[in-house]
């Protein structure tokens, strides 16, 4: 695990509170404006090759795997393929002493150490797609492939962790994309500069580094069931 803190510490920062996020779910809001604000983000760690973006990525969706009780998105989706594991992602959660005493939604995570495999080619579709699942509001679609397929989700959440090179992000966003509504709504976090770490490791460290794993995964079990 010592590649973790081969990291730069903001990465650790926003990918910490990527985790957040997603083991929040729909469970957790505060009012503003009249409705509900959840607590779902779109994330994206950006810094040239060998800063240290897959390293904590690929340690975070380990956490978030660890907590049965998530849903974590498969690493290649299309438009349909994500509209269709999220209506799968269901979740239905007790209220105690409120009223209906059950809360239904539909909540999923996506990990991506490499946004290219999430986001291969910037397609308008699925761009518009992202910004209406960010919203949380009703997304509902038909489909005709042999027969009609109805889709209605009441209640979506899709919260984003993920990481990229500026060349990539140069290269795949089109001009006159960046005022629009998928970037408006994403989070991205530069940094530029390796932190220089021991490639190699006594016995102890990876037994202080997996206690720590653990103790992390604790804690984000509990705050998943807040």
């Amino acid at each position: 695990y010592s590649d973790v803190f081969s990291s730069p510490p903001i990465f650790r920062k926003w990918a910490g509170i990527g985790l957040l996020a997603g083991a929040l779910e729909r469970k957790i809001w505060t009012r503003t404006k009249g409705s509900n604000l959840y607590p779902n983000l779109y994330i994206i760690l950006v810094g040239p090759p060998g800063v240290g973006k897959s390293a904590i990525l690929s340690h975070s969706e380990r956490i978030l795997r660890a907590v049965p009780e998530l849903f974590v998105a498969p690493s290649s989706l299309t438009t349909a393929s994500l509209i269709d594991t999220l209506e799968l992602a269901k979740r239905k959660i007790v209220r105690p002493a409120q009223n209906p005493a059950f809360a239904s939604f539909n909540s999923l995570q996506v990990i991506a150490s490499e946004l290219g495999v999430f986001l291969p080619a910037y397609d308008p579709a699925f761009m518009n797609t992202l910004t209406k699942l960010y919203d949380g509001e009703l997304y509902e679609e038909r489909r005709r492939t042999g027969k009609v397929n109805h889709i209605r989700i009441d209640s979506p959440q899709l919260n984003i962790v993920g990481g990229t090179t500026p060349s990539y992000l140069n290269s795949f966003l089109p001009d006159g994309a960046w005022d629009q509504g998928f970037t408006s709504r994403t989070i991205f976090v530069y940094s530029g500069t390796p932190v220089k770490t021991p490639i190699f490791a006594e016995e102890g460290d990876f037994q202080h580094l997996e206690k720590i794993y653990l103790s992390l995964v604790h804690d984000l079990k509990l705050i998943s069931a807040l």
